[in-house]
Order: structure tokens, then sequence, then C-alpha cells
């Protein structure tokens, strides 16, 4: 007889696999909301190394629309995309602020909730009930938390 693995249908148990699988899903968005936070790390740094040697953040609307100015130069490939799969959003300061950068992930929800909002704590704020549906930033106007932030630093 030869060996093989047995699969069971899920679903048939009480509470004990609701918690099981509460604890799954904690687990999953854990894990995408450290592949968010890895993704705007290693643009951040990209786009940092940019703004040392040309004075000022790239000029576009997009991470796609700046792709050209980073890529090879500052980073071998730029993840476009957080651990959602949502496009990772890019705003670049003006005038005498040029040099500043903003980058955000819209979180589980995929709702970016505007450049305005009040910040919070990274990753603390990730586990409050909702808080993988919070968006999440990186910027170099203000470091906090390592440059992470539950909300926009633009005040």
């Amino acid at each position: 007889m030869a060996a093989g693995m047995i699969f069971t249908a899920a679903g048939c148990g009480g509470e004990e696999e609701k918690k099981s699988n509460s604890n799954l899903d904690a687990q999953i968005h854990a894990g995408k909301a450290k592949v968010s936070m890895r993704n705007l790390k290693q643009v951040g740094d990209a786009l940092a190394e940019y703004v040392i040697e040309e004075g000022n953040a790239p000029e576009g609307d997009s991470l796609a629309a700046i792709t050209g100015q980073l890529v090879p130069r500052f980073i071998k490939t730029i993840p476009l995309n957080d651990g959602y799969g949502n496009e990772i959003l890019y705003k670049h300061g003006n005038g005498e602020q040029k040099h500043l950068f903003f980058l955000a992930s819209t979180g589980a929800d995929g709702k970016f909730d505007g450049w305005d909002q009040e910040p919070g704590k990274v990753p603390h704020d990730l586990h409050s009930p909702g808080g993988y549906d919070k968006d999440i930033l990186y910027s170099n106007k203000e470091i906090k938390n390592g440059g992470f932030d539950t909300a926009p630093i633009v005040r």
C-alpha cells in the first residue's frame, strides 16, 4: 500500500477552529504588512540616495512615472505594490521642500485616507481593531518609527 496524505474539509470545528482561523488571518495580515513596510523602505532608501545626489526628490505623480530616474542607478528594481497588491502611492515636495518625498501603502482595504491623516504608531496600530486597513507611510520629512507611520507625516 502506498503512503499518502489525507486531506479533510475545514469548517467543521467549533470555537477552537474559529480562534485558530482568527490567528491565521492575523498572521497573514501581519506578513502582508511587513512586506508593505519592506517595499516602502526599499523605495524610500533609493529615493533618499537620489535626493542626496540630485538635491530634490524625483518629479512625477507615481512610482511608475519615476522608475526610470531610480533604476538601475539607485535600486535594481522598484516594488510598485505593497504586500496587499495595492499600488504604492508617491508624492514629492515642491519649492523649498522639493527634497521631500512621501510613500504610502493603502493597507488591507486598499483605500487611501489622504495625506493629512493623524499619525499613529507602526506596528502597534496594525494590531488594533481594523488596524490592517490603516495606511502605512514612509517619508524623509520627519523620521518616526524608523520612517514608518500609519498615517502620512505631512501636517
